[in-house]
C-alpha cells in the first residue's frame, strides 16, 4: 500500500474519532459507542471519554501499540529476515503510517487535555511525528544512486523531446537545447560539474522546495504554453534532475535529521514508559 493510501486511511479514521469524540463529550447516548453497549447489553459501561476512564484506558494502550509498531522499519534494517519482506519505501509508509495512527489515538486518550508528565512525553511525540515527516522527503531525495537519478532524467527528457518533435515539426536541436538550460537556470539547477560548486543544505532544501510547491500550484511560467502531458514529463525530468545536483547537501541534511529525530523518540518513549508506569501502580 501506498503512503497516500495510508494517508487518506488515518484522514477517515481521525473525522470518525473526532466525531466520537465530541459525540462522548456532549451527547454520549447518540455515539456509535454508545450503540455498540446497548446492542451487547452493557448499559453499566462508563462512556466518559475523560483521562483514566475506561474508553480512554483502551485509546491509551491501541495509541502505544500502534506507536511500537513503528520500530518495525528500525529493527528491518538490522534483521536480515525481515530485510527480504517488502521494500525499503513500503516499510517507511507503514512506519509514516503508524506515527500518524498512534499520535491520533493518544490526543484522543488524553481528551485533548495535555498536561504534566503527559504534555513532555505529547509534544516529544508531535515533534518526532513532524520531523518523521519532513525526514520521509529528505529520504525521496537520497533514494537511489545519484548517477541513476541522471539516467532517469534523460529518459524522460528524451520522452519529452519525442513528442516535442511530434507536435512542433519545426522544433530544431538549438531550440531544444536552449529551453533545457533556460529551464535549468529557472529553477537554479544550472551547475558546471567540473566547477565543483559547494550548495549549502539550506539553499538545497529551499530550492527543492520551492520547486514543489511552484508544481503544485502550478505557477511555474517557464512551462506556459507547453501541452500537459509534455508538462509533466518536463516536470519528472526537472525533480530527478533536483535530486542528481542536490545529492550531496541532502545527505548532509539527512545526517543532521538523525541527530535531531532519534532523541525526541527516545524520550517519547520514556516519558510514556514512566506515565503507564505511574497509572499502574498509583491507579491515577
Amino acid at each position: 500500500m501506498i503512503l497516500k493510501n495510508y494517508v487518506a486511511i488515518w484522514l477517515l479514521l481521525t473525522i470518525f474519532m473526532g466525531y466520537e469524540s465530541y459525540l462522548l463529550n456532549f451527547r454520549p447516548q447518540s455515539s456509535f459507542t454508545a450503540k455498540i453497549s446497548q446492542n451487547m447489553k452493557s448499559k453499566n459501561i462508563n462512556l466518559s471519554p475523560e483521562p483514566g476512564k475506561p474508553i480512554s484506558y483502551y485509546l491509551g494502550w491501541i495509541g502505544m501499540s500502534i506507536m511500537l509498531l513503528t520500530n518495525l522499519y528500525i529493527l528491518r534494517k538490522k534483521w536480515s529476515l525481515l530485510s527480504k519482506i517488502g521494500t525499503t519505501k513500503g516499510w517507511l509508509d507503514f512506519h509514516i503510517f503508524c506515527g500518524l495512527v498512534g499520535p491520533t489515538f493518544i490526543i484522543f486518550h488524553s481528551n485533548f487535555k495535555v498536561r504534566g508528565l503527559v504534555a513532555i512525553s505529547f509534544w516529544s511525540m508531535m515533534v518526532s511525528l513532524i520531523s518523521g515527516i519532513v525526514g520521509r522527503y529528505f529520504y525521496l531525495q537520497l533514494s537511489i544512486q545519484k548517477m541513476d537519478f541522471n539516467k532517469m532524467a534523460n529518459t524522460w527528457w528524451e520522452k519529452f523531446v519525442r513528442n516535442y518533435k511530434r507536435n512542433k515539426s519545426e522544433g530544431s536541436e538549438d531550440e531544444l537545447q536552449s529551453l533545457q538550460q533556460d529551464l535549468l537556470s529557472y529553477f537554479q539547477l544550472k551547475i558546471d560539474d567540473s566547477a565543483e560548486v559547494e550548495i549549502s543544505i539550506i539553499q538545497a532544501f529551499s530550492r527543492a522546495l520551492s520547486m514543489d510547491v511552484r508544481f503544485a500550484l502550478g505557477s511555474t511560467p517557464a512551462l506556459q504554453g507547453i501541452p500537459a502531458l509534455q508538462q509533466m514529463q518536463l516536470k519528472e525530468y526537472l525533480v530527478l534532475k533536483r535530486k542528481y545536483f542536490l545529492l550531496e547537501p541532502f545527505q548532509r541534511l539527512m545526517g543532521y535529521w538523525h541527530i535531531f529525530h532519534l532523541p525526541f523518540a527516545i524520550f517519547m518513549y520514556l516519558a510514556a514508559v514512566i506515565h503507564i508506569a505511574t497509572a499502574l501502580i498509583l491507579g491515577v
